[in-house]
């Protein structure tokens, strides 16, 4: 596997990006809960506080705004840093991807005997493995088919009578039951 440390984290921006943003959202909508809880917590209290010690009463009401605040710059922190860590997971998902499109891109334009590789800790791994394994038994077929129409080449300026057009016969179907 690959030692190096890619230092562009945003490989596929929009994927990670949305990816991220959906982080984020998901974990807003499910912790917004919180900060309205202690909210109304708070706001009930000083109601029940208020007919016997209003004094006391207003000290929780005034309070109530502040760690409201508090919770929305809690809240807030947290969102960037669950972004923050969407794109870090989602790096490891968009980096693998883009070094398999590029390396499958690479085939077309080029021969390619190459293995993928991988960084230790990508996804998709085993999508590498099974790439080595397909390109590997591809390798094995077309040396195969390549030795084949040698032999057939050979046979065929040998070819001076009947009998080695037979042999050059049963070597053509041969190949063809290799191929298939």
């Amino acid at each position: 596997m690959a030692l190096y440390k890619r230092k562009t984290y945003l490989i596929n921006k929009s994927f990670q990006l949305k990816f991220s943003l959906f982080l984020v959202i998901v974990v807003i909508f499910s912790s917004i809960v919180y900060p309205m809880t202690i909210y109304e917590l708070y706001s009930s209290v000083a109601m029940s506080l208020s007919t016997q010690f209003p004094h006391a009463s207003q000290e929780f009401m005034e309070k109530r705004g502040a760690i409201l605040q508090m919770l929305i710059v809690w809240q807030v922190t947290f969102a960037v840093l669950v972004f923050v860590i969407g794109i870090f997971l989602s790096h490891k998902i968009a980096g693998p991807v883009y070094k398999i499109q590029k390396f499958i891109r690479g085939i077309k334009d080029t021969n390619h005997h190459d293995k993928l590789i991988l960084r230790n800790g990508d996804h998709f791994g085993e999508v590498a493995k099974d790439y080595n394994k397909t390109i590997t038994y591809l390798n094995t077929k077309n040396e195969n088919i390549h030795d084949g129409l040698k032999n057939l080449k050979v046979l065929m300026t040998q070819a001076q009578n009947e009998t080695s057009l037979t042999s050059i016969n049963e070597q053509i179907e041969k190949l063809i039951q290799e191929v298939e």
